[in-house]
């Protein structure tokens, strides 16, 4: 599996989990002003790139008694995100970023990792 759809579904269960807690709390989905609701992207952030008052936010939920099951989701969460981090800086992802064509992405990826050497050495 490609490692962004891990991370993904990672993000993703951390936020049915979030979402959860929310439903069994005031039975039904939070309010714009909730403090679950409020830290939805907060937890989905690397810590180093959270600002002062993120960090604060994402403190206060996670060290909350009652956002348990929270705090063990997104500790497995960050452990995924780390895990992937270091394996893209040693495989150089990014290199194809921003490209809109997923044609264009491929190419300058296979450009990159020498995927196109047979191709190029067969025509010479």
């Amino acid at each position: 599996m490609d490692p962004f759809r891990i991370v993904k579904l990672a993000g993703d269960k951390l936020t049915a989990v979030r979402c959860r807690l929310q439903r069994e709390r005031a039975g039904r989905r939070g309010t714009k002003n909730g403090p679950l609701r409020q830290g939805r992207r907060v937890l989905l952030k690397t810590e180093a790139l959270r600002a002062d008052k993120q960090k604060e936010r994402a403190a206060r939920l996670l060290d909350d008694p009652a956002n348990t099951a929270l705090r063990l989701t997104h500790g497995a969460y960050r452990k995924i995100v780390r895990c992937y981090a270091q394996e893209d800086k040693r495989k150089g992802r990014g290199i194809a970023l921003g490209f809109r064509s997923l044609d264009n992405y491929v190419t300058r990826s296979l450009l990159h990792t020498g995927g196109f050497r047979h191709a190029i050495q067969a025509h010479l």
